[in-house]
């Protein structure tokens, strides 16, 4: 009975111990970094520790390069409390407020293949943090069992060799990684805003893949669709938290940054969407506002935009 009452302890001893570290590593992902200090002992982060720091925003799921099977990514994080969360997807944007805690949720309609979403948190005074998330859709892409399906991920570059069944490609950022196609496995030419099925002797040295699968234990990803594709490019949108200050002219208005004070004239994109206001035209002086558009020689071209009451 000793022995059982002995094991319970140490079971629950280890059980904290690790809840302990997870809470820890969480608090240090959210901690200021201080590159001046020479300290060599560590202090155990606060919970709320992020709050008097530098505006940070941390991605909960999905992760990086994940691969979905529905249009619908639900993306959730942690950042200030209360702070602003933007979620900008290729053809939608999402603005909402993160919670008393800092946790927040965004919904983002993504589109076939590859997805740049890009995130930004910006707090009252105008602070602003700002991260990048790549997800992968495909509504083709079957995962070999539905446990394997909570980790596809996908393998993204240009292909540098092929040998015996396995592709290399090198990614965007240098690294180099290796695809082996399934047996029943398919490929898509999707360049040029077509879509074609190819055979595997098709890929060649040179081309721009997004191969979706599962990761072994050598990181060789198991692939059962791959396509070919056009090479990514850095998304030109951006997003701009500012306060109106000429309201004047037709179907436009000059705002200036909240935190730098840079003016800049706001117009609508086809397609805008505004909220807080029944229409762009109403937007007016000292209204703040997020937009997310694209910037080009000092005018913003929003595709969407949050008035701020």
């Amino acid at each position: 009975m000793r022995k059982e009452i002995f094991l319970a302890i140490i079971a629950g001893g280890g059980l904290g111990l690790l809840i302990a570290f997870g809470i820890w590593r969480a608090n240090v992902m959210l901690k200021p970094k201080d590159n001046g200090s020479t300290a060599t002992s560590t202090k155990m982060p606060s919970a709320t520790s992020f709050e008097s720091g530098d505006l940070k925003i941390v991605i909960a799921s999905p992760f990086n390069m994940a691969v979905l099977t529905q249009t619908g990514a639900v993306i959730s994080g942690i950042t200030k409390p209360k702070a602003y969360v933007v979620a900008s997807g290729e053809n939608s944007d999402n603005i909402t407020n993160a919670s008393d805690s800092g946790a927040f949720t965004s919904n983002v309609e993504l589109t076939g293949g590859a997805n740049q979403i890009q995130l930004d948190a910006y707090d009252a005074n105008g602070n602003q943090a700002h991260t990048n998330l790549l997800l992968v859709y495909s509504g083709q892409f079957v995962s070999p069992s539905a446990t394997a399906a909570a980790s596809a991920r996908a393998y993204i570059g240009t292909v540098t060799d092929i040998s015996n069944g396995v592709i290399q490609i090198k990614t965007d950022k240098g690294d180099i990684q290796q695809i082996s196609g399934t047996a029943d496995a398919s490929y898509v030419d999707t360049r040029n805003n077509t879509t074609k099925t190819i055979k595997s002797t098709d890929v060649a040295i040179g081309d721009y893949l997004v191969a979706m699968g599962v990761k072994d234990t050598n990181n060789i990803l198991t692939s059962s669709r791959i396509l070919i594709t056009d090479a990514l490019k850095p998304p030109t949108r951006t997003s701009f938290f500012g306060v109106v200050t000429d309201d004047k002219g037709i179907n436009k208005f000059v705002a200036k940054n909240i935190k730098t004070n840079e003016s800049i004239t706001v117009t609508p994109a086809t397609g805008i969407v505004v909220s807080g206001e029944t229409s762009f035209g109403k937007i007016s002086n000292d209204e703040k506002f997020i937009a997310v558009g694209e910037l080009k020689d000092g005018t913003f071209a929003a595709r969407t935009i949050l008035v701020l009451k």
